[in-house]
């Protein structure tokens, strides 16, 4: 089915619940930057492959908001028929007051932070929540449907290399959870749901996360997965720790438990929260702060550090080692395409045995692929690096065991002369 299809598909559904607009985000119920393929549904829509990006669609329009990282990749990843609004734009909520005051604007409360339904609120829009997702709905009427909900397993953290254990790290949460009154924290940051279980996982593309949330309370901590989704090490270390696991889905119907209970305080992020959770208890029970566990993770510890750096050289000679491989061939006056580039150095990077994949996908862009921040090499249609080529901008990094790396580097393939001083210079300033 084209995009243009599945857009008039959701504009039928739009007039058939009597709706003017429909905003369709990047982000999963986790409100993530980088999401499980069963959440690209921005990406279905638009064509539009960027990690950040809004979509909205109305009657007369099809518009993607996305900053100046992806307004080239935009301008040629965009089906016929939608239009690019950049940052110097005016706003969505501005557009929608101005354009559609008087209809109804639907949002899916799952894939939305308290925050931004507000700020919709705020610009005088009539906003429908949705308890079915509409771009779903449209998918749903493809062969085969969306891509089904991640099931990879997830795994421990070995302790030498989280520094803490679950227990220790659940106390400081519940000391500070104490101090601010609260008597819950609900924890839906990915990131946030890893570190504090000391648990990792793969249903994320580049990221060692695992899909589940996890609700802290001063007695007791759930973590939302499924116990299918733990390996036999993750569970006895939950279960040592005193954690219960019940399923992912469940989380929704355990708030509403809470905020049924007098004298409940929760604790939870407006800005990373999303709107269908953070309804399950009454505006007198929150206490909107940003989560603990982002800032005590932000504190790096002995053994975090030990391995981001023990990480980074490792890293560090695998980079080495793949640019002596790239500069030879070149220097034999052989081609090498960009994808094969992206290629070689991830296998590189795999040897060593801490190596789970790469942090991002590998940006590898030659002559004006250069200027594409995120540009991504494909099998086909993958620029030559050779002698000649000019520029070559390698951005990329490594997911191991004990730490994360992102290394850039700039090459120049200019035969035989030096450097020139135009790009000497845009190199500087860059």
């Amino acid at each position: 089915m084209t995009a243009s299809i599945r857009v008039q598909r959701l504009r039928a559904l739009l007039k058939q619940h009597r709706l003017s607009a429909v905003i369709v985000p990047s982000a999963d119920p986790h409100l993530s930057e980088y999401v499980p393929h069963r959440f690209g549904r921005r990406e279905y829509l638009s064509g539009f492959k960027g990690s950040a990006g809004t979509a909205v669609v109305t009657a007369d329009h099809a518009l993607l908001w996305t900053d100046g990282r992806y307004y080239e990749q935009a301008q040629s990843e965009l089906q016929a028929g939608w239009g690019l609004m950049k940052l110097t734009d005016l706003p969505i909520e501005q557009w929608l007051a101005e354009h559609h005051r008087d209809g109804t604007v639907a949002v899916d409360p799952t894939v939305h932070s308290c925050n931004e339904l507000g700020s919709l609120q705020a610009h005088g829009l009539d906003v429908d929540l949705l308890s079915s997702n509409l771009v779903d709905e449209v998918w749903e009427q493809e062969e085969g449907g969306p891509p089904p909900m991640p099931d990879n397993l997830a795994r421990a953290h070995p302790l030498e290399y989280a520094g803490q254990t679950v227990e220790e790290k659940l106390a400081t949460v519940r000391s500070v959870m104490s101090s601010a009154g609260a008597t819950t924290l609900i924890v839906s940051e990915l990131d946030e749901v890893a570190w504090l279980l000391n648990i990792r996982g793969s249903d994320i593309p580049n990221c060692p996360l695992v899909l589940a949330y996890a609700i802290v309370t001063l007695e007791r901590a759930t973590l939302f997965c499924g116990k299918g989704k733990l390996d036999i090490e993750a569970r006895s270390l939950l279960a040592e720790a005193r954690v219960t696991i019940q399923p992912y889905r469940e989380v929704t119907e355990a708030l509403a438990v809470i905020g049924e209970s007098v004298g409940e305080r929760v604790m939870l992020d407006p800005a990373r929260c999303n709107a269908s959770l953070a309804s399950q208890v009454s505006d007198q029970q929150r206490i909107a702060a940003t989560s603990p566990v982002s800032h005590l993770k932000a504190r790096k510890n002995r053994a975090e550090l030990r391995g981001m750096e023990q990480a980074h050289r490792r890293d560090g000679a695998a980079m080495a080692r793949f640019l002596a491989w790239l500069v030879a061939r070149v220097e034999r006056g052989e081609s090498v395409s960009e994808y094969e580039i992206a290629m070689v150095l991830r296998d590189v990077r795999a040897e060593d045995p801490f190596f789970l994949g790469p942090s991002f996908d590998t940006i590898a862009g030659s002559g004006p692929n250069g200027s594409v921040v995120h540009y991504r090499p494909e099998p086909e249609g993958s620029l030559l690096v050779g002698p000649e080529t000019g520029m070559l901008l390698l951005d990329s990094g490594g997911q191991y065991i004990d730490g994360t790396t992102d290394v850039t580097r700039c090459l120049w393939f200019g035969g035989t002369g030096s450097v020139p001083p135009y790009v000497s210079e845009a190199y500087t300033r860059v």
